[in-house]
């Protein structure tokens, strides 16, 4: 990969809110070097010689999905496309649009990838849980089978997929039906008799077993598309433990983000690994957008879905905790797919020193 002194930061909208919007809200290109190459890839240090093998890649993202199948209603089904003058007050109000839901995200989904022969889909975590009835009635099931369908290639886990316990997240990604009979809590497993599991990668690189450094799911995932090898690092927030339920996360500990994904870094490289992407459930929230109205005054305003740090706004606020976890990690980690906070930005964050 091309690597500047600046990498690239991601943050999704929820794809409960977002289908082509949040597809372009995340939609990057990077290109990955093929070339069997030495030494640190540090920008201008590259030389030449080095990008003689190169390959654009598309990444698509989404977060926060929360089995919504269905186009949720509401404000949590719509977004931030631009802005207007009210006629009777004379200040700024949001233009909208309605979207969301499985079909939707799909289609877009579809249409990003069209022409593109190297894309990969990728999710930041809250996939499943905190579901409305359609998919949490069979224990969410029917977002895992969802997201097989429509492409999913890898995701993080976050703090909702701990929602039902480690266990029963290893069900999503292995397959397997629980036997609740009629229905325990009015839940039905598997109604058509089999549930295959997720065939995507579910990465839990910061979540081991208590006592141990055996995490409960796999740590990374290395997708060679045509010769060019990307690592994913994938990890929810260290903060897991304190915003789900004792029961969610017992027997389990949650180890630091930065501290993780780095370890990770020579391992992917030893494996030829010349791109890495942190898929993360932690997130931040943008500060308001600077929007000129059509008479030339500037107001601030509700940001636009597809939000980009420094253009009509600032970096997203300074007590993200995504900000921090950026800045501290390896500077061979090329980009940070981010999540959780429900909020869309696009930024560029230095490197450490």
């Amino acid at each position: 990969m091309l690597i500047t002194h600046r990498r690239r930061l991601i943050g999704a909208l929820t794809a409960t809110l977002v289908a082509l919007t949040g597809v372009a809200a995340t939609q990057a290109s990077s290109s990955a070097d093929t070339a069997d190459t030495t030494g640190h890839h540090r920008g201008h240090h590259h030389k030449h010689k080095h990008h003689r093998h190169l390959k654009k890649i598309q990444l698509l993202s989404f977060n926060d999905f929360h089995g919504n199948l269905e186009p949720p209603s509401g404000s949590s089904g719509r977004i931030v496309v631009g802005h207007h003058l009210d006629p009777v007050t004379g200040k700024p109000v949001d233009n909208t649009m309605d979207v969301g839901g499985v079909e939707y995200l799909s289609t877009h989904l579809a249409q990003a990838r069209r022409g593109h022969r190297n894309s990969l889909t990728v999710a930041a975590g809250d996939i499943i849980g905190a579901s409305p009835l359609l998919s949490a009635a069979f224990h969410d099931e029917p977002t895992i089978e969802a997201m097989n369908r429509l492409g999913l290639d890898v995701t993080a886990v976050g703090n909702h997929e701990f929602d039902e316990g480690y266990r029963e997240l290893q069900r999503m990604q292995y397959g397997g039906c629980i036997d609740d009979g009629a229905g325990a809590n009015n839940q039905n497993s598997c109604p058509n008799g089999v549930f295959t599991g997720a065939d995507f990668d579910m990465l839990a690189a910061n979540v081991t077993y208590a006592g141990s450094n055996r995490t409960i799911l796999p740590s990374y995932t290395i997708k060679n598309l045509h010769g060019a090898k990307i690592g994913f690092i994938g990890m929810t927030l260290k903060d897991t433990p304190s915003i789900v339920t004792a029961s969610g996360v017992q027997g389990l500990e949650f180890k630091d983000e930065v501290a993780t994904a780095n370890a990770l870094v020579p391992v992917l490289r030893r494996q030829g690994v010349k791109a890495i992407v942190v898929l993360i459930h932690q997130g931040g929230v943008p500060d308001k957008q600077q929007w000129t109205d059509p008479n030339g005054k500037t107001w601030a305003v509700n940001p636009n879905y597809d939000y980009a740090c420094g253009g009509g706004g600032s970096l997203i606020a300074a007590s993200s905790p995504i900000l921090g976890i950026a800045a501290n990690l390896h500077p061979q980690i090329d980009m940070v797919v981010s999540g959780h906070t429900h909020q869309p930005y696009v930024c560029s964050v230095r490197d450490p020193a």
